[in-house]
């Protein structure tokens, strides 16, 4: 047996490994080729033979221009669950590059152009204030009414079902 078949066979019974430990699940995406040989720190062509010996024991499936995925009979077209991705991975999460972007959030040097808040000196404070305190002097309403419909729309219903001979239906005001 030469290096390189020795080399692929283990790597085949490693990635087998951690689909039978449901590492890896049915339909789930495997890494790629040339993820593979770097996680390894082998030959793509290494890569290759080691997938293609799980190919042949129907352990996973290869959809050209898509990628490799664990076999299972009831897989969609794809052969991804996308919503399986986020819960198993083949690399640790990045949990440093979540915590620098908490922190960056809360800093207020720092210009949040994906909020589209304006900074507190560029806020029209006082054309606010003065527009908040317009509404309260008003019976606005809120735009709910009494909770009888608008009053306009139900004149004109009374008017056009006493046309039509339904003379009882008299709506009050």
């Amino acid at each position: 047996m030469s290096i390189i078949s020795g080399q692929s066979a283990k790597i085949a019974a490693d990635i087998r490994a951690k689909i039978e430990a449901g590492e890896w699940y049915p339909t789930m995406k495997l890494p790629t080729q040339q993820e593979l040989a770097a996680y390894y720190q082998v030959n793509r062509s290494t890569v290759i033979a080691a997938l293609d010996r799980l190919k042949a024991r129907g352990i996973i499936v290869s959809i050209q221009g898509k990628g490799s995925f664990v076999s299972n009979d009831s897989s969609n077209e794809e052969g991804v669950v996308w919503k399986e991705l986020a819960k198993w991975s083949f690399y640790p999460k990045n949990k440093a590059l979540v915590q620098h972007l908490n922190e960056w959030e809360n800093d207020a040097t720092l210009i949040q152009l994906s909020k589209g808040v304006l900074a507190h000196e560029l806020q029209p404070k006082n054309a606010i204030k003065e527009a908040l305190t317009a509404m309260a002097a008003q019976n606005v309403g809120f735009g709910y009414g009494d909770g009888r419909g608008d009053e306009r729309l139900r004149q004109a219903l009374s008017v056009y079902l006493q046309e039509r001979g339904f003379k009882h239906l008299l709506i009050r005001s």
